[in-house]
């Protein structure tokens, strides 16, 4: 009688690798896209910042008040990328706001208050 020769991979062996390669990029993949999101809502958050700063410290140098042709002028020296996600700005009630991301501010508030320690049950189930 001849012995079969099992050099290859059954089709049961490669559908399970398949199913785990699956439930690993389900995991995965929305972490890292939350990464994504949250590093580049720091990254207009710092420059928002900046921005602000800088803007406020040119106002108060040349004895100016706010003016929208002014603050696209700083902006436009600044750099053109502020934003990564291409967000418009504005300077309004004395603070830089990105039309996607909000303002400093506001970010650095919610900042604060996820750090408080307590341990709130907002009603939303937690992402992995």
């Amino acid at each position: 009688m001849k012995k079969l020769n099992s050099k290859g991979v059954t089709l049961i062996e490669l559908l399970a690798v398949l199913v785990i390669i699956g439930i690993i990029a389900l995991i995965a993949v929305p972490l890292y896209l939350n990464y994504i999101y949250h590093a580049e809502e720091g990254v207009c958050h710092a420059n928002l910042h900046e921005l602000e700063r800088m803007y406020e410290l040119d106002l108060q140098l040349n004895s100016m008040t706010h003016q929208d042709e002014h603050f696209t002028a700083c902006t436009l020296e600044y750099g053109p990328d502020l934003c990564p996600v291409d967000g418009i700005l504005a300077y309004i009630d004395e603070q830089v706001q990105c039309s996607v991301h909000g303002s400093y501010s506001d970010y650095h508030d919610s900042e604060d208050d996820s750090d408080d320690g307590s341990n709130e049950d907002d009603g939303e189930v937690p992402f992995l």
